[in-house]
């Protein structure tokens, strides 16, 4: 049964004033007219929320604003809806609001299917429909057609279709066919057919299609078998068919994934990958792959044979609200992997990025949270570095008393000062397992390129560790060894244990004299160590046998030993923080629109005082024949200050700015606000106990925006004492007196930097000449956190809304340490990208280096807009020119899905 639209007019909204009939549901009783047995077997409920007009004549019922149908499993909603009891149909359309937008198209819905049109008509005992623009989803796509007719099974005939797994209003890709059907079933007989049909990117036909399409869905998930792929292998294994198997849908919550691999030359692999979802508990991804690799020719040297293995795991939970949680992140390969099987790096696993990076991460943790103040968590870690064969596996757990107010009265109306007071613990636990071999006393000492470690033999990397009766001593002290059991006994006696705890103390802020602000502080925290480290120094030509038996030390030099040793290693501190602010203005009567200037002086100063620590956790050693000592950390990672110090720090702050009357009496705000500086500082800090150089170097900064579009920064760092020549140092020797007393000046710049930057773009003006930009607000799915980092960093990001922008910055340093020669660097860079249509722009980067007289780095880029999350079209043009005339000119362009 045809059912033709006819001319119909989309409604005009009548007068609400009207005399209309109540807009409330209407039920049709046994007692209407339509009991005959042709007519309609179950009630029709229909609502309006502005007007209900009723023909009983006609038998036409118009609803207004907002309308909804209902019969059995139907329920259509429109902006208006015209029922028709005389040919048991219903017509519904949308409305055009003042801005001739159409608003409330219907939304018909039958069952758990929703169908969004432009325009249906719909007959309530046939089951049929035609329909203009429908938008419908099924299974992960969803169906479109300018044309639709539905028949009494429920399948759909679409002319000028679209088929698409893009959720979008406008999407991306998708297949553009004349006729699609859409059959509906139950379970698995839901399908789509489609007939001839081509490729659709962008909005751009591609000459890529077929001549039908099948494209079957369910709505539970099915196993299958998986085709997979053939070709030749570049890794020279031959001809392989790879990624063959089958997919095992256990159920909605779990799917398995069992693939394999064959080549030419003997090669072969297997795997298992599965993804797995427990709703508002946890959900998860693993991965594990086996292959064993035969390369080369069959008979010749270049014959290879190796074993690889990749194991990835990933687990996230969903707390909402548990005091517990379990995650984990595991990715662990072997050596040569990533280099034999570059093709199971797809974009979930990390594309050419995890192709390209030779260390892997591993974490396993869980966290209990017992109470409001007991949180304790545990871990396991393994990171892997595939190029130096590096391995470290470690453990932590971590417990910690959140601050508490022990001095707190639980009935006090107005809480005191002193209640304010809080308390705390932390206490954690690691232990790290590793096979590089290396004196931790290089690694953590600042004086490392000074001395030389008698007992470090670097020409003993990657050997391995042998004991035997003419050799009993030998030992490998620096390098990766293999980690294997044999080598097992040394590698736990490089572990390394590591136990900190911390007391954070929050003493209670009060004023002085209503104004002045004072902040006192406690710090104090420290480690647990099994290892301490005791120094000696040899002369050359000394017999060190700890090392190697009959081994003599040519050039001398400090021998670390290692001692087996609870110990205990802390530091602590107390401070004092004082702070205010001054303000001061200045009025202006007669001086144009200029009302005042007012200057804002912030000072501070800050009171620290640290022990001396150094005799118990550090060793004063010799370092070479000439006497010269140093002192070395007892333990790994402890970096407690030597000597004590009572320290002042002290920063003065400044701001001007200055108020201005509007140009207009009309103006939203009289007076406006404009920043002269927005900071000029200067900051320094005096050491009290210190035998030399008490007075630090001092920092002076400034920054400022102009016209609330020109950034100027300064910085600079100057010297307080006196450097005078040196035969063996070409900067000279800092001596300790103030250059002020030499009569050279208060100080001796050291450094400084100059930077200016500003930004133009494009876009509509108004007739003042001023462009028009209207506020950004927060994309769907941008956290907070990405937004700030989005404004702080616009040149990196394109705005979609300019035609075209452009960013300039000039950057300027200088640094002269002592009498050596004075070192300048001096750069113009500019950026930007120019919009070549809507969706496509052209990004570039450049710039001239002044002290070379060279270009800098340029890149030249192509991008196009897509929705985060959906499937990106991706171009770059990447041009690099050197400062000697080279040029490489470097292309990439994908599709990433």
């Amino acid at each position: 049964m045809a059912l033709p639209f006819g001319r119909v007019q989309r409604p005009v909204q009548p007068d609400s004033l009207k005399p209309l009939a109540p807009a409330d549901s209407i039920r049709l009783s046994k007692a209407d007219s339509l009991q005959d047995e042709s007519d309609l077997k179950s009630q029709v409920e229909y609502f309006a929320r502005d007007s209900t007009i009723m023909t009983t004549d006609e038998k036409v019922v118009e609803l207004y604003g907002d309308a909804k149908v209902d019969y059995e499993d139907i329920h259509l909603k429109a902006d208006y809806i015209k029922l028709n009891w005389e040919t048991n149909e219903v017509y519904a359309i949308g409305r055009k609001d003042s801005t001739g937008k159409v608003i409330g198209e219907p939304i018909f819905e039958q069952g758990a299917d929703a169908y969004n049109t432009s325009e249906i008509r719909y007959n309530f005992k046939t089951r049929r429909a035609a329909i203009k623009t429908i938008v419908t989803k099924q299974g992960e796509g969803n169906v479109r057609g300018k044309i639709v007719k539905k028949d009494s099974s429920n399948n759909f005939f679409l002319r000028g279709a679209f088929y698409t797994t893009c959720d979008l209003l406008h999407p991306h890709y998708g297949i553009q066919a004349p006729k699609i059907k859409l059959v509906q079933g139950k379970g698995d007989n839901r399908q789509v057919i489609s007939g001839p049909f081509n490729l659709v990117i962008a909005g751009v036909q591609l000459p890529l299609g077929l001549p039908f399409g099948f494209f079957p869905f369910s709505e539970k998930r099915k196993s299958g078998f998986i085709l997979g792929n053939y070709g030749e292998e570049p890794q020279n294994r031959g001809f392989y068919l790879r990624d063959f198997g089958y997919y095992w849908a256990v159920n909605d919550y779990l799917g398995l994934r069992f693939t394999g691999q064959l080549y030419s030359k003997g090669g072969w692999g297997a795997g298992s990958q599965g993804n797995y979802i427990k709703k508002y508990r946890y959900s998860g991804s693993f991965s594990l792959i086996y292959n064993h690799n035969r390369a080369g020719d069959e008979i010749g040297p270049n014959r290879t044979i190796s074993n690889d293995f990749s194991v990835q795991w990933s687990h996230t939970p969903q707390t909402l609200g548990r005091p517990y949680s379990f995650s984990a992140s595991v990715n662990v390969a072997s050596s040569n992997y990533l280099n034999n099987n570059e093709q199971n790096l797809t974009s979930q696993t990390g594309g050419l990025g995890r192709y390209q990076q030779n260390v892997f991460g591993s974490s396993v943790q869980y966290s209990h949270n017992f109470g409001q103040y007991l949180q304790t968590s545990a871990n396991v870690r393994i990171n892997q570095n595939v190029t130096t064969r590096a391995l470290t596996i470690g453990g932590g757990v971590t417990a910690a008393v959140t601050q508490f107010q022990p001095l707190r009265r639980r009935k006090a109306v107005t809480p005191a000062w002193y209640e304010s007071f809080r308390l705390g613990a932390n206490l954690s636990s690691t232990v790290d397992i590793s096979n590089n071999i290396q004196p931790q006393v290089i690694s953590n000492s600042g004086f490392a390129g000074e001395f030389r470690i008698a007992n470090y033999i670097p020409d003993t990397l990657n050997t391995r560790t042998t004991s035997t009766p003419e050799n009993a001593q030998t030992r490998v002290l620096s390098g990766n060894i293999p980690f294997n059991l044999e080598n097992l006994p040394t590698i736990l006696k490089n572990s390394q244990v590591t136990t900190t705890f911390s007391i954070p103390i929050s003493l209670p802020n009060f004023k002085i004299a209503r104004n002045i602000n004072v902040t006192p502080g406690v710090s104090l925290q420290g480690n647990l160590y099994t290892k301490q480290y005791s120094y000696r120094y040899i002369s050359p030509g000394t017999p060190l046998e700890s090392v190697r038996a009959g081994f003599v030390s040519d050039s001398g030099g400090v021998v670390v030993d290692t001692i087996s040793r609870l110990s205990p290693a802390y530091t602590y501190s107390t401070s004092l923080g004082i702070n205010t602010r001054v303000y001061g203005t200045y009025y202006f009567k007669k001086l144009g629109r200029l009302e005042a200037i007012r200057h804002t002086f912030a000072p501070s100063i800050s009171l620290s005082y640290t022990p001396d620590l150094s005799s118990k956790f550090y060793q004063r050693v010799q370092i070479n024949e000439r006497g010269d000592q140093r002192l070395l950390s007892k333990f790994s990672g402890y970096s407690g200050s030597i000597g004590a110090a009572a320290a002042a720090s002290f920063s003065l702050t400044n701001q001007l700015e200055m108020k201005v009357r509007a140009k207009s009496d009309t103006a939203k705000e009289a007076f406006q606000k404009i920043n002269i500086l927005d900071n000029f500082g200067l900051s320094g800090s005096y050491n009290f106990l210190a035998d030399s150089f008490n007075l630090s170097n001092l920092s002076l900064v400034a920054n400022t925006v102009i016209l609330k579009k020109y950034n100027i920064n300064f910085a600079s760092t100057f010297d307080p004492y006196d450097v005078v020549q040196d035969d063996y140092l070409l900067s000279g020797r800092r001596v300790n007196r103030l250059k002020v007393a030499s009569g050279k000046g208060l100080a001796s710049l050291q450094s400084m930097t100059i930077g200016f930057s500003t930004g133009f773009k494009g876009g509509q003006k108004n007739k003042k000449g001023q462009q028009q930009q209207q506020p950004k607000e927060k994309p769907e799915g941008v956290s907070d956190a990405e937004m700030r980092f989005i404004q702080s960093n616009p040149q990196l990001y394109i705005d979609w809304d300019v035609p075209w922008n452009v960013n300039l910055s000039y950057n300027f340093s200088y640094t002269k340490y002592g009498l050596g020669r004075a070192q300048t660097f001096q750069t113009l860079s500019m950026n930007g990208d120019i919009k070549l249509t809507e969706k496509w722009a052209m990004t570039f980067t450049t710039g001239w280096d002044f002290v070379l007289n060279a270009p800098s780095l340029t890149n030249i880029g192509l991008t196009r807009t897509f929705t985060a999350g959906r499937p990106r079209l991706t171009g770059r043009r990447l041009l690099k020119i050197s400062g000697v005339g080279t040029t490489i000119l470097n292309y990439a362009f994908g599709l990433l899905c």
